[in-house]
């Protein structure tokens, strides 16, 4: 899955660096994942449950997030979930600001998964609206969007407690 998500990355133009691409064997692990994290313009996390339990995945994590903490221009940390995870189970560690994207191993999976992944990365617009599993596991698309737009913020006080309370309108845009 890894070296199908590497070249179909490659394909929509960004420049790919993994461990078992640039690293032989003898080389330190840590000071050249670290120097490519420092040099890269986003990080990609391919995330599995194994990985979960990895301490090597969690210090890169880690490190992936001081750099984008430090950096401030945009650098990105997207973890892609493989089967079995969910946002939550990695939530601990990247916090709960994160941006997740689930890839299936299946046939097809990276194909489907890549315009959210580009999106994640903000490499590319929205290709569809967010598709939802129904029930038999299949992919279907949203039929229409419902936006609610909020005006006129403002905090009321009454009897002692305070809300905020704002004017909404509804905004339908068929698919």
């Amino acid at each position: 899955v890894v070296a199908e998500l590497c070249q179909a990355l490659s394909g929509a133009g960004i420049q790919v660096w993994t461990d078992w691409r640039r690293l032989s064997p003898g080389d330190d692990l840590n000071d050249n994942i670290r120097r490519a994290i420092d040099e890269a313009r986003h990080v990609v996390a391919v995330l599995s449950t194994n990985a979960l339990n990895s301490k090597w995945v969690a210090d890169e994590l880690r490190y992936a997030l001081s750099v984008r903490d430090r950096r401030g221009d945009g650098f990105k940390v997207v973890p892609v979930l493989l089967p079995g995870l969910e946002p939550t189970a990695v939530e601990w560690l990247l916090g709960d600001d994160l941006v997740a994207v689930r890839l299936r191993t299946a046939p097809g999976g990276v194909q489907d998964a890549l315009p959210d992944l580009l999106y994640a990365l903000g490499e590319a617009e929205p290709e569809r609206a967010p598709a939802a599993a129904d029930g038999a596991g299949e992919v279907t698309a949203a039929v229409a969007e419902l936006v609610v737009e909020l005006s006129e913020p403002a905090i009321e006080e009454d009897a002692g407690k305070r809300r905020a309370v704002a004017r909404a309108g509804l905004i339908y845009r068929p698919a």
